[in-house]
């Protein structure tokens, strides 16, 4: 939707086909792009009920220049959060099923949306990666939530991966306490190196999001 300054419509674009699903991920995937126009990550669901990870560019009318799809056509893919990075390509992380575990998903493209390098982060359960910030040593921080590395009692934490520029894990760290946790924000990384993040917690069966 296109907007004037007082909130009224100006023109809508539609994206998409038939009988598809599309999944237009989380805040923060519909984004200013530094080479013109914007760019929106996702997912799209046939069916048979296989899903991949949507990438599009757009102008700065709203009409669509590219559409890259991601997936091995077996497998779920989504993506939750997109980041332009300081090559001008994308980041894009999600999560992705193999077997019957779900894991988190990091994808480095380049400008066209060309897969640079594909990751998964995760033990053999249940992680998603619902957001990536990029940081100053050149990695990447992804903050979601996992099932498989619980700190505590409680059947879901929050969870952070720290990579380097490649994609390799260099660290993980989960946070909780005896309540259900999820979905890690990484927020704002200090010129130390330092981090800050919000979350989800359940308290007495009410989610909180602070």
């Amino acid at each position: 939707f296109f907007l004037d300054k007082n909130g009224d419509s100006l023109y809508t674009k539609w994206v998409g086909k038939d009988y598809f699903h599309y999944f237009d991920g989380w805040s923060g995937l519909f984004r200013k792009y530094s080479k013109g126009g914007f760019y929106l990550g996702g997912s799209i669901g046939d069916t048979a009920g296989t899903a991949y990870g949507l990438l599009y560019l757009f102008d700065e009318n709203g009409d669509t220049l590219w559409t890259k799809k991601y997936g091995n056509g077996t497998d779920f893919y989504a993506f939750y959060h997109a980041r332009e990075t300081p090559d001008k390509g994308f980041i894009l992380a999600g999560a992705r099923d193999i077997g019957s575990n779900t894991q988190g998903l990091l994808i480095k493209t380049d400008s066209l949306g060309n897969v640079e390098w594909e990751r998964n982060y995760g033990g053999g359960g249940t992680e998603y990666g619902t957001m990536v910030l990029p940081t100053v040593n050149g990695g990447y921080l992804i903050g979601g939530e996992t099932e498989t590395l619980p700190c505590s009692a409680g059947a879901t934490d929050q969870w952070l991966v720290g990579t380097n520029s490649s994609g390799i894990q260099q660290w993980q760290k989960c946070y909780g306490t005896v309540d259900d946790e999820g979905n890690a924000l990484p927020g704002y990384e200090f010129s130390n190196g330092d981090f800050v993040f919000v979350g989800q917690w359940a308290y007495n069966s009410i989610r909180w999001y602070p």
